[in-house]
C-alpha cells in the first residue's frame, strides 16, 4: 500500500531534477550567445520547477534514490552558480532574476554547509 505513490514521487523529483539541468544548461547557453531576453524565461520556470521540489524532495526517503540525484543535484548547484556569476558579471540583467536565482541556489547550499533544508534527505547526502 502507498507504493505506487512513492514510486511516482520518486519518478517526478528525477523528472524535475533533469528538466532543472536543462533549463539552467539553456539559460548558460543563451548567455554565452549574449540572449538575455531568454535568461529571464527560464530562471522563471527554474523556479516554478524548484517550488514543486520544494515539496517533493523531502519525501523521497530511500538512500537509493539519494544517491541517484546526488550527480545531478551537483550539476545544478554547478550551473547555478555559474549562472549567478555571470549574471552578476553582467550589470544590465535584472537584479530580480539574480534575486530569484539566489533563492533557487539556497536550496542546493543547504546539504552542503547547514543541514536547515531537508536535514532527513540531506543527512544521506553528505
Amino acid at each position: 500500500k502507498g507504493v505506487m505513490g512513492k514510486d511516482h514521487i520518486q519518478e517526478q523529483v528525477m523528472q524535475d531534477l533533469v528538466s532543472w539541468r536543462q533549463t539552467l544548461k539553456a539559460g548558460l547557453e543563451a548567455l554565452s550567445q549574449g540572449k538575455t531576453q531568454e535568461i529571464g524565461k527560464l530562471v522563471e520556470s527554474a523556479d516554478l520547477i524548484r517550488l514543486r521540489l520544494d515539496k517533493t524532495l523531502p519525501l523521497v526517503r530511500r538512500a537509493a534514490m539519494v544517491k541517484d540525484y546526488k550527480g545531478i543535484m551537483l550539476d545544478i548547484k554547478e550551473m547555478q552558480d555559474t549562472l549567478i556569476n555571470e549574471l552578476n558579471r553582467s550589470s544590465h540583467l535584472v537584479k530580480q532574476k539574480l534575486d530569484t536565482l539566489a533563492k533557487n541556489r539556497s536550496l542546493m547550499q543547504g546539504y552542503r554547509k547547514s543541514r536547515k533544508v531537508y536535514p532527513r534527505f540531506l543527512s544521506k547526502l553528505t
